[in-house]
């Protein structure tokens, strides 16, 4: 039996590499996805420890690019949203800029892999979009609370939607 394949964003680091690492020790095939090149260095020490891992730079902002990354796979079985972006800035030094960013790769990119993973994943496919409980609020970064409670919307529809249609 082919082994069950996992797409994971944010792969280079953070809660994406430990997701990565995981599922591979579980015997996933994994895709992890990067925008920092050391991704290739991190799916290459998995797949020195004899893990099945392919590292790709890519931005999630990028509906090609993941389109191109998710052929790759072949199918998706899980699909990870783990990207995400935060740098700290008071809410009155934030420019519109700052503001379009962090949605951009907090909320477009959940909302570009999470949509392209529905249209391919098969029964039992599982989807995992990552939020924070920044979403809850805090001061020093407005924009990262907003992004993140957006992505809780977002998953909260996402899962009603798709729930509707297996029924």
């Amino acid at each position: 039996m082919d082994p069950e394949v996992a797409i994971v964003t944010g792969a280079a680091q953070g809660i994406g590499l430990a997701v990565a690492r995981r599922l591979a020790e579980d015997g996933f095939r994994v895709f992890a996805l990067d925008r920092d090149a050391i991704v290739m260095d991190e799916a290459a020490a998995l797949r020195g420890d004899g893990h099945d891992v392919t590292g790709a730079v890519v931005d999630v902002t990028d509906r090609a690019a993941i389109v191109a990354a998710l052929d790759r796979a072949g199918r998706v079985d899980v699909a990870v949203c783990a990207a995400g972006a935060y740098w700290p800035k008071r809410f009155d030094e934030l420019d519109a800029d700052d503001f379009r960013r962090i949605m951009e790769v907090n909320l477009i990119g959940v909302f570009i892999l999470a949509q392209e993973a529905a249209r391919r994943r098969g029964a039992g496919g599982r989807i995992v979009p990552i939020a924070s409980r920044g979403a809850l609020g805090g001061t020093g970064f407005a924009h990262y609370v907003a992004s993140k409670a957006a992505v809780v919307g977002l998953v909260r529809a996402m899962a009603m939607e798709l729930r509707s249609r297996e029924i």
